[in-house]
């Protein structure tokens, strides 16, 4: 698949995925800055959320539908908009037949930064939601 315009954007990337674990890379750019010239909040969680996401993915079956259910990031400390790379690993902690749990470690070079939690809805293909 393409990669999303967001990820075009932002400079997120793909670093690798295995079965129940993604790791993502985002620039830790100076576009990316809040008023206090940190990386903005956000972004860590974007990052964090799309590792965790896409390591729920690989646990399904093609044309599996997705529903995020809640997601809540702990943002631990600054990250300097410094050019250097954030990280975000992406595991799946439990996954049902419809009901996945994935956690995400953010970090900036060997600081963790952020970690995120997330309950996804799996909807396997010929099933109704």
């Amino acid at each position: 698949m393409p990669c999303p315009p967001v990820d075009q954007l932002t400079g997120i990337r793909l670093v690798s995925a295995e079965q129940g674990r993604v790791v993502f890379a985002l620039p830790a750019s100076p576009w990316l800055r809040n008023e206090w010239g940190t990386v903005y909040g956000g972004m860590l969680t974007l990052v964090a959320k799309s590792a965790a996401a896409a390591a729920v993915q690989t646990t399904a079956a093609r044309g599996t539908a997705f529903t995020a259910l809640d997601v809540k990031t702990n943002l631990l400390r600054a990250v300097p908009a410094d050019g250097s790379e954030i990280v975000a690993t992406g595991t799946v902690l439990h996954r049902g037949k419809r009901l996945a749990i994935a956690t995400a470690d953010v970090m900036h070079g060997d600081v963790r930064v952020a970690v995120l939690t997330g309950t996804t809805a799996l909807t396997p293909p010929g099933t109704r939601a």
